[in-house]
């Protein structure tokens, strides 16, 4: 026999040697052939009579044999005894001898807990530099306290919000105009109507139309490029509402007032409609040059079941009202609308700590550091077409009188209590006085084409 024959014929044996060991020693074939020989050196307490039997018959593999305790008393012992020499103290890092671990169990961690002594009640206004974001963020810093929190949320425009409040519950309360309702179709209103109330009715925003001065009446906009601001915002139905309403057809333009005020001065466009209540910022800050001028917009019988009439100064804007000339105008009344919520519901309680604070904290609203607008609220005034969130009524019917005070802090004897003007919202006493003026004045009119 050749020495290559006999070597494979040795091979072999080891071969069938460690395949017939290894389930004895609880390992796989791959581990047999991948062990390697140990480097660390068996000590005599490891390895010795009265201990190193023991921790060869409780090893790794379950099996050890008679030289081990021949290697155990002889310390080093032979290549043989080494690779299976029981395991010492030390870390073995090899592959072979890693044993798994179980996996760890993630723990949820546990919810905050809820405070309850503490409201927290999302108001929803249209517009970041609206006049209703101004009047939000005042609401959420004289209403803050241990008891309650309001946070303010950006909205789509007046029509979004009160959708988005009545059909899907967005919001605990929404700023949203007066005539929101008015503008929906008849089965929309209705259905919305019986799911909506209003907690106060705050302040009315007036409608502003900046044209070029060589435009001075609202009708020779028909048929002329006029921006009424992005497709949904508020100022987009109302300035599109009265438009209609007046029979004036312009071509209508959906863009930022920014952009508006820019391409107005390049005359790209004919006029711009902003609503909002006065003074607005963007047209105290506009440098016209005398170049401009805010249209008057006559207060007709079309537009009286949604709006009240109002007056724009020179005082509020400089150059594009002339001195001691105001400018007529109608305006829309602002209300805190809410969904009507069951009775004893989160919701219900949520809404009924925020109106119990709005009305108690309102004389700290008319601080002077506060929106001008806080001077003119009545927040007594009823909204026909709505109905009031019975916790609101129940503090008025209470306190009778307290939140009645008007823009000069007086409460006026004029107006009996619960008048409500054919706009459908409460007027104050310039607003009122304006529309008698205007009865008096369409009462002269009629009598005067009757002769």
């Amino acid at each position: 026999m050749s020495f290559a024959a006999l070597r494979r014929g040795i091979c072999g044996s080891l071969v069938a040697f460690s395949l017939a060991f290894a389930p004895l020693c609880g390992m796989s074939v791959t581990d047999t052939a991948a062990a390697a020989p140990a480097k660390d050196k068996a000590t005599k307490s490891s390895s010795g009579k009265s201990s190193g039997g023991k921790q060869a018959r409780s090893g790794r593999g379950g099996h050890r044999h008679a030289w081990h305790k021949h290697s155990g008393r002889h310390g080093k012992g032979s290549r043989s005894s080494r690779r299976h020499a029981p395991e010492t103290d030390e870390a073995d890092d090899s592959p072979a001898q890693a044993i798994p671990m179980p996996p760890v169990r993630q723990t949820a961690a546990s919810p905050a807990p809820v405070d309850n002594g503490r409201a927290v009640v999302s108001l929803v206004a249209s517009g970041a530099g609206s006049t209703s974001a101004r009047i939000a963020s005042d609401i959420a810093s004289v209403l803050d306290s241990g008891s309650l929190r309001v946070v303010p949320i950006i909205g789509k425009g007046t029509l979004a919000d009160l959708r988005d409040l009545g059909n899907s519950g967005l919001g605990d309360v929404a700023l949203l105009q007066s005539d929101a309702l008015a503008n929906l179709p008849r089965e929309e209103r209705q259905a919305l109507s019986e799911r909506l109330s209003y907690v106060a009715r705050l302040y009315n925003e007036e409608v502003h139309v900046l044209a070029g001065g060589d435009v001075s009446d609202l009708r020779q906009l028909a048929g002329q490029k006029v921006n009424i601001g992005p497709e949904g915002s508020s100022t987009s139905f109302t300035a599109k509402l009265i438009f209609d309403r007046l029979g004036i057809a312009p071509n209508y333009v959906r863009i930022d007032q920014a952009t508006a005020l820019s391409q107005l001065k390049s005359g790209d466009i004919a006029a711009t409609v902003m609503v909002g209540g006065r003074p607005i910022k963007a047209l105290t800050d506009f440098a016209g040059e005398g170049r401009f001028r805010l249209l008057p917009i006559p207060y007709e019988a079309a537009l009286q079941d949604s709006y009240l009439p109002a007056k724009l100064a020179s005082t509020d804007y400089g150059d594009l009202i002339a001195a001691g000339e105001p400018i007529p105008t109608v305006a829309v009344g602002i209300l805190l609308a809410t969904i009507d919520a069951p009775e004893g519901s989160p919701r219900y309680k949520r809404v009924q700590r925020f109106s119990e604070a709005l009305f108690s904290n309102f004389q700290a609203l008319r601080d002077p550091a506060r929106h001008p607008k806080w001077r003119e609220v009545n927040m007594a005034a009823k909204v026909s077409g709505w109905t009031r969130f019975r916790p609101s009524q129940d503090w008025l019917e209470g306190r009778k009188g307290i939140a009645e005070a008007r823009s000069a802090g007086a409460v006026p004897a004029a107006t009996p209590a619960g008048e409500v003007a054919p706009s459908g919202v409460e007027s104050d006493d310039a607003q009122q006085k304006l529309y008698q003026e205007y009865r008096e004045w369409k009462r002269q009119r009629e009598k005067w084409r009757k002769q």
